[in-house]
């Protein structure tokens, strides 16, 4: 996804993706060989409507009710690669796989979790030396967060938020958060303990935010 044209595709289709299985963007940032997602799963009527219907999974293999690979947001992933790798791939006359490998998912199960996710993530063209601030990358939600320019993609930073966020509030700890220049000489730490199975604040994230006076 190096050039601005494959990144103005997957925007696209993120997009298309979202809307079709009601997914929430929270936030996202295009790398030049990898992306970054914070989204939020629909409300539990559209969820159960999503899942009760045949989808291509299903179809191809049929995976019991309530397996991962049946789950609205493996459905969204699905759709979002499976285009974007047939369409880019038909654009400059490629073949083989165009994914280097099967993407990554956790849940967040805390609010603290959810603003060190997204700040995290939009620091990580600081922390690549592509930008000097977040939200002069443009692809990225970080200038919407800051500034509440719309880039590509549009977030959604409306009420009802996860874990009872007012929409001040959660912008307010993002920003705390995403301006602190220190975190990224905790990076790799950062996203060792983000990126377990968990995604909750334990001890170990809670003592680096500590000693970061951010808790």
């Amino acid at each position: 996804m190096g050039d601005d044209g494959s990144k103005l595709l997957l925007a696209e289709l993120l997009r298309e993706s979202a809307e079709s299985f009601g997914v929430r963007i929270l936030a996202w940032v295009f790398m030049s060989n990898h992306l970054h997602l914070v989204v939020q799963s629909p409300p539990p009527g559209l969820y159960a409507q999503l899942t009760s219907r045949t989808t291509d999974c299903r179809h191809t293999r049929p995976w019991k009710n309530g397996h991962l690979k049946c789950s609205v947001m493996a459905q969204f992933m699905r759709r979002l690669r499976h285009r974007m790798s047939i369409l880019r791939q038909r654009e400059l006359g490629l073949t083989g796989r165009f994914w280097g490998s099967s993407y990554d998912s956790r849940l967040i199960q805390d609010g603290t979790s959810l603003v060190v996710r997204i700040a995290y993530d939009h620091r990580n063209p600081v922390q690549q030396g592509m930008a000097l601030r977040p939200e002069d990358y443009v692809w990225s939600s970080a200038r919407q967060w800051v500034a509440g320019r719309t880039g590509p993609v549009s977030v959604s930073i409306t009420e009802p938020l996860p874990f009872g966020f007012s929409a001040g509030e959660l912008r307010e700890d993002v920003l705390k958060y995403q301006h602190r220049a220190d975190l990224d000489v905790h990076a790799t730490k950062l996203a060792s303990l983000l990126e377990s199975e968990s995604c909750s604040v334990g001890a170990e994230l809670r003592a680096l935010l500590a000693k970061l006076e951010l808790a």
